[in-house]
């Protein structure tokens, strides 16, 4: 009896239920995520993981479009996570004064007359009316004279 299926096409046919699985993970995930590009990353990771794990389960090597994919999606989660760690621009900064409760996230980087410093705000007191950003933000801050 033949096979229903040659074993050359069920590493093609990994390839696809793997790529279709992504695209279903990011669609599920929608909006909602906190960064698509961690979700499809995580999503393409998974699914070269499980493609190459079938493909020893069924004694054979795995393929190496399921390493590459594997590859590609923890590049793409591992930049993505890099990426929203990082301090962004504060779209809507206030031009007057802002009154805000900081945590530091790192060393002051003194530059010139200034410091700058990675903090993330926890809370805005003044004005009232004023939403903080979402993350960290990187904040110029006059120099301090040395304490002894």
């Amino acid at each position: 009896m033949r096979p229903l299926l040659a074993a050359s096409a069920w590493g093609g046919l990994a390839i696809y239920l793997a790529i279709i699985g992504a695209v279903a993970v990011v669609a599920l995930a929608g909006p909602a995520a906190a960064s698509s590009l961690a979700v499809l990353g995580l999503a393409l990771l998974a699914s070269g993981t499980v493609g190459a794990a079938a493909a020893l389960a069924r004694r054979h090597l795995p393929g190496l479009q399921m390493l590459a994919l594997a590859a590609a999606g923890l590049g793409l989660w591992r930049a993505a996570t890099v990426t929203e760690q990082s301090a962004q621009p504060w779209a809507e900064a206030p031009t007057r004064a802002v009154g805000a409760v900081v945590l530091v996230e790192g060393p002051p980087m003194p530059v010139g007359a200034w410091t700058m410093v990675d903090a993330r705000i926890e809370s805005l007191y003044a004005p009232p009316d004023l939403a903080p950003p979402a993350g960290r933000v990187q904040l110029r801050l006059p120099a301090a004279s040395p304490a002894e």
